[in-house]
């Protein structure tokens, strides 16, 4: 198990995609979660993040503004 830790926003290297970016927060790669992700994610008006799955980790969806469409 990793050792706890908090990760400050200022610290996040963003991952740009062509719909927009993703800022992690709690990941495997970052060694503060094994089975979480935790992370802020920005997609473009008129963009969509493609269908994906996650087999490895849970995925907590939060949205401040805007519409999402999500499949289970």
């Amino acid at each position: 198990m990793p050792h706890p830790r908090v990760t400050q926003a200022q610290d996040v290297s963003p991952e740009h995609y062509p719909w927009g970016r993703l800022d992690w927060f709690v990941s495997g790669a970052l060694g503060n979660s094994d089975k979480l992700t935790v992370g802020r994610c920005r997609i473009e008006p008129g963009k969509a993040n493609p269908p994906h799955y996650h087999p490895n980790c849970d995925e907590v969806l939060h949205v401040l503004q805007g519409h999402i469409r999500h499949r289970l």
